[in-house]
């Protein structure tokens, strides 16, 4: 008779659960809708506090971060005004295997408090676009804030309450 290791099938699934729960609590924090907007006199001010509080909690691993200034936008997209609060790099990248999740759990770790005290849920698994790993967190006004393994971060797609979707509306001009 052969034995079986329980803790081999407890496992897989275990994980494997808790990827889809993860997924699907940010398919539902994104919604259809993206989350409620927040308001236009309020948006630069919030996200600014968000990206400020992130790079303070990077800066505790010796990353210094720098605002890339014309990434800053606002578009609108089917119907929604959305603002992008920019991008930030810092010469500090990623120093783990990026296949290993783990060592982004710890990467990303300095991040979450600071993301859960504006509002953010927790980061999702590790994804890939062409070569670069990156993790994701959603708000509930649709704003997405991405780190990825090469240290950087930006904060996009915020939904903004606005009659005018432009930059003079959210005191960017």
């Amino acid at each position: 008779m052969t034995r079986r290791d329980p803790r081999a099938r407890s496992v897989v699934p275990r994980r494997a659960g808790a990827v889809l729960a993860a997924a699907g609590a940010a398919l539902a924090l994104a919604g259809c809708s993206g989350g409620q907007p927040i308001p236009a006199q309020d948006v630069v001010a919030h996200y600014d506090e968000v990206a400020a509080d992130a790079a303070a909690a990077g800066a505790a691993d010796g990353r210094e971060f720098e605002l890339q200034a014309t990434t800053r936008t606002v578009a609108e997209r089917d119907g929604d005004c959305l603002y992008r609060a920019g991008d930030w790099t810092s010469s500090v990248p990623f120093d783990g295997s990026v296949s290993d999740e783990g060592v982004w759990d710890e990467y990303v770790a300095p991040y979450e408090d600071v993301l859960r005290e504006h509002g953010f849920g927790g980061f999702g698994p590790v994804a890939r676009r062409g070569a670069l790993h990156y993790a994701e967190a959603r708000d509930e006004h649709g704003a997405v804030f991405t780190i990825d393994a090469q240290g950087r971060f930006s904060i996009s797609d915020a939904r903004v309450e606005t009659d005018r979707c432009t930059p003079e509306a959210l005191g960017l001009a």
